[in-house]
């Protein structure tokens, strides 16, 4: 299956870079330890479902490993979703800001197949706490991209 768009990056950029770094494992194993052996989710500490997320798939296979991180699937399908839905986003931030923990899905498909029926609300405001994904924009990014050669 092929990815697709995300966040200004083709489905086929997407793929391409997932290609080369699943090249890269097969190769050399012992230089990626931790996109083998995955978890728990660096947002919620779950570690069920846990897949890699990438802001970034370009210009270099460095560039991208760079940008992965182990999440969770429903941490996962709310960072994709944070576009659509920037005041459900923001509330989802805030309750992990203070320990709360969203329920486990299996799969990302879970978090998108309930989406449709979602209302977005306010979006609320708090205080960064540092983290990658607490600084996330909710605008999808518009300019050129550099893409793996």
């Amino acid at each position: 299956m092929s990815l697709s768009e995300y966040n200004g990056w083709s489905g086929l950029d997407r793929d391409k870079a997932d290609r080369r770094l699943k090249a890269a494992i097969t190769k050399e194993s012992w230089k990626y330890p931790h996109l083998i052996q995955r978890g728990p989710c660096v947002m919620c500490g779950h570690d069920r479902g846990i897949m890699l997320h990438a802001e970034e798939y370009g210009p270099s296979l460095n560039d991208y490993i760079a940008s992965l991180r182990s999440v969770c699937a429903k941490c996962h399908g709310m960072i994709h979703l944070r576009f659509r839905f920037p005041g459900i986003w923001s509330v989802f931030k805030s309750r992990l800001k203070v320990g709360e923990k969203p329920e486990p899905v299996d799969h990302i498909g879970q978090v998108f197949g309930k989406c449709n029926a979602w209302k977005d609300c306010a979006v609320v405001e708090s205080e960064p706490n540092g983290t990658w994904w607490d600084e996330l924009p909710l605008v999808k990014y518009a300019g050129p991209r550099k893409v793996l050669k």
